[in-house]
Parts: structure tokens; C-alpha cells; sequence
């Protein structure tokens, strides 16, 4: 019996640990619905990916409204792009 106890924890001790679940808010749930249309329409306007890993550090969404957002990107030699995207009227306009 003694042997089995010392199996069975030496076994729980291994298992594998994995990540903490994340528990996201509503807001993060809502943008990421929008962020396919989003990205599409600075695709389509702008001819730039920003969902292209390889060419831009990253981007900052802010919401100005319901339909409105600016979007700040950086690529990789660190120039900053600034585009005003309108979801409702399919508009994305690049400002530098």
C-alpha cells in the first residue's frame, strides 16, 4: 500500500503545468470581432498588411466612436504609421 501512495503523488508532482487562464473583458471580446474588417479595409485603402508579423512591430487601436478608430503601427526601422479608419462608411485614410 505504501508503495502505491509513493507512486501516486510522485506521479501528481509530474503532470504537466500549463498556463493560467486568462479571463478577458467584454471590450477585448467586442474589438476583436471588428479587428478582421478593420486590418481588411487598411488592406484594400492603403495596400499595407498589419496583420503581417514579418514587416511591423505591432499596433494601437483607439476607439474615437462607434464606427470610428485610429490605428498607430510601427514597422521594423521604426517609422510610425497613423491611419484613420471609418468601419461604417468603409473608409481608411493614412496620415503622416
Amino acid at each position: 500500500m505504501h508503495k502505491f501512495v509513493v507512486v501516486f503523488f510522485i506521479s501528481i508532482s509530474n503532470l504537466p503545468l500549463y498556463a493560467t487562464p486568462t479571463i478577458r473583458s467584454n471590450y477585448e471580446e467586442s474589438f476583436d470581432s471588428l479587428l478582421p474588417t478593420i486590418s481588411e479595409l487598411i488592406l484594400e485603402k492603403n495596400n499595407i498588411d498589419i496583420e503581417n508579423r514579418g514587416l511591423y512591430l505591432g499596433y494601437i487601436f483607439e476607439e474615437k466612436n462607434d464606427c470610428e478608430y485610429s490605428i498607430k503601427m510601427m514597422d521594423k526601422s521604426k517609422k510610425e504609421y497613423l491611419f484613420n479608419v471609418d468601419i461604417c462608411k468603409f473608409k481608411s485614410i493614412l496620415q503622416n
